[in-house]
């Protein structure tokens, strides 16, 4: 009968020690790989949070871009918007015609979307009124 030769195994020439400390090398590795997983898995999660979640930033992070529109849509929003002061409290209560805070940026956004739409100037007043509030007295 032939005598079968035991092939080396190549991890344990290769890297030395015993097949105890190859077992242990191994499950150090799972380790690794099981905790690179876990923080990856947490990065997944935050990147689908912030990109599907509705959610507001502190106002420091964001950033509001003024959209100016044709020359009359600009003139009916400014005389719109100097019937409202601002209630961003950081300011000194102006018209939102001359506020350059991010709120009133946005109020003025507002204001050149429904002029676009040709909504009723009385509809407009209401409905920014409604949502921000700030109309002056008389103004209406």
């Amino acid at each position: 009968m032939k005598s079968i030769k035991k092939r080396p195994n190549t991890f344990h020439t290769k890297y030395g020690g015993s097949k105890k400390d190859s077992i242990l090398l191994l499950l150090k590795i799972k380790e690794i790989w099981i905790t690179l997983g876990f923080v990856g898995g947490i990065f997944v999660l935050y990147f689908l949070a912030e990109t599907f979640i509705p959610h507001k930033h502190h106002s420091l992070n964001s950033k509001v871009i003024e959209k100016i529109s044709s020359t009359e849509i600009e003139e009916i929003t400014a005389n719109i918007s100097s019937k409202f002061v601002c209630n961003c409290g950081q300011c000194s209560r102006e018209t939102l015609t001359l506020c350059k805070c991010k709120n009133a940026m946005e109020e003025r956004n507002q204001i050149r979307e429904l002029v676009g739409r040709n909504i009723k100037e009385e509809d407009i007043l209401k409905t920014i009124n409604d949502k921000y509030g700030g109309l002056k007295k008389g103004a209406s």
